[in-house]
């Protein structure tokens, strides 16, 4: 089965704390859903009112006091020098969408391990996706270093299996307690530049992380709700006979499934459009041992999309290389409308096959990115998602 043609062919899960002392106790707040001012403040910050962003809409005064020189530069000029300059339209989106993430981990309600988990996994594409639409190397330097912060938290926190109780007996532990306070330094940094550059309106992304952390929670992806087209299946059910059409809530994202795999969810992420389609999709996000796939797009306005895609891509396979699964092969991709490169794990506990693929368009005005996992038994899954997709 071909690609529609017909369909436009122009356009990644897809998909991250606070100062830990003496053993991680703060850190243990931020996924307990204590006051989010710890997002921002180091523990050792003696006045962390000011620092909560729903309750103000001038940041600006408190976030530079989770860097330590407490000069008139501290946070914008860490973030993005004196003169930003160039169009700031597709960082500042990635950026929000970041904050949005960081923050959600406040609000996690119910298995907060595995929310938490899912959180970090979307930080760790939302920053690929700050650093590769920044405007110049002034502005990626933040979101470059927060990725470094990434790259020590995630296997760590991983190692206990999301269990931030435990992160005082990790061997490199000091280690990563710098790096959560490193983390909530730059989020605050972060929240100062997006108030002052982008204009963001704090209360709207207090409300998007609560929804966020809903999501990460299990509690807004698996139950069918009316109001929402996403968690419906589209009307066009028969493909060859032997597949569902699905498509995401805006329709610029479609595919064909196996018929089981008709829990659908085509809620947007923050900037991100996405489709998510499975037979148990609370159980296909958290783990590599349920069937699943998902599909996530964005912009690329400075014709970087395959640097975007790239960055997506690498990642996402950073996040799943921390839990543990193991790269098997690598190659390019080319389905004869988007280009790229496919990545196969194997996963401990599970026979299932995780197959992820992240790339371009031939304008590369957008980039998207792929995660199909199937069990043995499910032969032509791939082909038929990779043979039916489109993005616009």
């Amino acid at each position: 089965m071909k690609k529609r043609v017909s369909y436009p062919m122009s356009v990644a899960v897809a998909s991250l704390v606070i100062a830990a002392c003496g053993g991680g106790d703060n850190a243990r707040d931020v996924l307990s859903g204590a006051d989010d001012t710890v997002v921002t403040v180091p523990a050792t910050d003696p006045e962390p009112v000011d620092t909560d962003p729903p309750a103000t809409d001038a940041p600006v005064d408190t976030a530079p006091a989770t860097t330590a020189p407490a000069d008139d530069s501290s946070s914008t000029t860490t973030l993005a020098g004196d003169e930003p300059g160039g169009d700031l339209a597709a960082f500042c989106g990635a950026s929000e969408q970041f904050y949005v993430e960081s923050e959600a981990l406040n609000s996690i309600d119910g298995d907060a391990d595995a929310a938490a988990r899912s959180l970090f996994n979307d930080m760790s594409v939302s920053v690929a996706g700050a650093i590769f639409n920044a405007p110049t190397p002034e502005v990626a330097a933040a979101p470059q270093q927060m990725q470094a912060v990434l790259g020590t938290l995630l296997p760590a926190l991983d190692a206990v299996d999301y269990d931030i109780d435990a992160v005082g007996d990790l061997p490199n532990a000091d280690e990563v307690n710098g790096a959560f306070a490193e983390f909530g330094t730059i989020v605050g940094q972060l929240r100062t530049f997006i108030v002052e550059e982008c204009g963001a309106d704090l209360d709207e992304l207090a409300a998007a992380a609560v929804a966020k952390a809903d999501a990460a929670s299990g509690s807004a992806t698996t139950e069918p709700v009316e109001s929402t087209p996403a968690t419906t299946i589209a009307p066009d059910v028969d493909v060859d006979g032997d597949a569902i059409f699905v498509e995401d809530a805006s329709g610029t994202i479609t595919a064909s499934v196996p018929p089981s795999w008709n829990i659908i969810d085509g809620t947007p992420d923050g900037d991100l459009r996405q489709l998510i389609a499975a037979p148990d999709a609370e159980a296909f996000l958290g783990s590599f041992a349920a069937s699943g796939v998902i599909i996530v797009s964005g912009d690329a306005p400075n014709g970087n999309g395959d640097e975007a895609g790239a960055a997506g891509l690498d990642g996402l396979s950073a996040s799943i290389e921390a839990d543990g699964c193991v790269l098997g092969s690598e190659a390019p991709y080319d389905d004869g409308v988007y280009t790229g490169t496919e990545r196969i794990y194997s996963c401990p506990g599970t026979d299932a096959v995780a197959r992820f693929a992240g790339g371009t368009n031939f304008d590369s005005d957008l980039f998207w990115l792929l995660g199909v996992v199937y069990q043995p038994a499910e032969i032509g899954v791939w082909e038929l998602i990779t043979e039916s997709f489109l993005v616009d």
